[in-house]
């Protein structure tokens, strides 16, 4: 037994000796129960914990609040055997969060079995400055669709005005005229409510989010604006399980999809929003009935300042720089999700975005 333990300590011993300690990514061995069996120095700089002894501490204990990622990243990767990279935020210390990318591999490590080898990456920097862009396209988005929010807030006022008028000349309508208003304000303060959602500056990736909120949201405040337009938009929500991430990043990515849809169709079409899961990942579908595009540009979708329409991907009607798909694609994969694309030209497009499931529905 003891010359097992041995055979174990050595294997592992080697594997971050002879490698890990040359390298610059942070780099933690963990075994079959997730507890950390040893680690580079890189890793300890990374997690906050330099000149700290963290072998045989469990990974639970190291990260803390954030462990909800970890737990779900080793999981699966034991599960699967397959690599999976996560992104995620945990506090170093009280006022110091850090933003930190995660890459995850199982190693068979002869006699001592199946171990875990994770690659810690700090992007502190890099997402402080996508936080930056993406409020500055956030708030470029909305403000597209400013005409429309002001409309339909007339809209609202004049039915509480008008409704109020009744009431006041017919006493014994008062309650069925005043639950009207009632309801009208209500509308008036969802829509106020999702504007400044879409303002918060608050990033934090450790939240348990229901993309399905988030989805119904984007569709009232958008809803008015393209039926001016001769498009509907559906939300279907088949599933809605809780993922881990920002809640404003994350409006942020279907924001900018949504528009990216209803700027693709020239006339009158459909843009169809679906939510489910499938195999532990919650995913989205954003299908419109626009022009599509072709091969070459959908190669290109994603790269910084490419646009083949307008802003986010649109059309004639607003002037764009070509970011919005670059930075949806971004903050889509700091939540360790992937988005792609299926599309041809003439035939419109459909966005599926996948992110991993962190809890049940309720």
């Amino acid at each position: 037994m003891a010359e097992n333990k041995s055979c174990e300590t050595k294997n592992t011993d080697e594997l971050i000796g002879g490698v890990f300690d040359f390298v610059d990514s942070g780099v933690l061995i963990i075994d079959a129960d997730f507890n950390v069996l040893t680690a580079n120095e890189p890793a300890k700089v990374i997690l906050g914990r330099q000149g700290s002894v963290i072998s045989s501490m469990s990974v639970r204990d190291i990260f803390g609040a954030a462990y909800a990622n970890i737990d779900w990243l080793l999981s699966v990767v034991m599960r699967t055997g397959q690599s999976r990279k996560s992104a995620f935020s945990f506090d170093v210390a009280p006022e110091n969060v850090r933003y930190v990318s995660a890459s995850v591999s199982m190693i068979d490590n002869g006699p001592a079995g199946m171990i875990l080898v994770m690659t810690l990456t700090d992007i502190t920097e890099q997402q402080q400055a996508l936080v930056k862009n993406a409020q500055t396209e956030k708030m470029a988005a909305v403000g597209l669709l400013a005409a429309g929010i002001a409309h339909e807030f007339n809209n609202i006022w004049a039915s509480v005005q008008g409704y109020a008028e009744l009431a006041k000349q017919n006493p014994g309508f008062m309650k069925e005229l005043t639950d009207v208003c009632l309801e009208q304000s209500e509308r008036a303060s969802e829509i106020i409510h999702a504007l400044l959602s879409f303002s918060d500056m608050r990033v934090d990736l450790r939240h348990g989010v229901r993309l399905g909120r988030i989805l119904k949201s984007i569709k009232r405040l958008v809803s008015l604006e393209m039926q001016a337009k001769g498009i509907e938009l559906s939300l279907e929500i088949a599933e809605d399980p809780v993922i881990s991430g920002n809640e404003s990043m994350l409006q942020q990515i279907f924001l900018n999809l949504v528009i990216n849809a209803y700027q693709a169709i020239l006339d009158k079409g459909l843009v169809g929003i679906w939510i489910g899961e499938d195999d532990g990942w919650v995913v989205v579908r954003v299908r419109d009935t626009g022009v599509g595009m072709s091969k070459e540009q959908i190669r290109r979708l994603f790269e910084p300042f490419y646009t083949t329409k307008g802003a986010l991907g649109g059309n004639e009607r607003v002037d764009g720089h070509g970011l919005g798909l670059t930075l949806t694609y971004n903050l889509v994969r700091l939540h360790g999700g992937d988005i792609s694309i299926e599309s041809e030209t003439g035939k419109g497009s459909v966005f599926t975005v996948r992110f991993p499931k962190i809890g049940d529905v309720k």
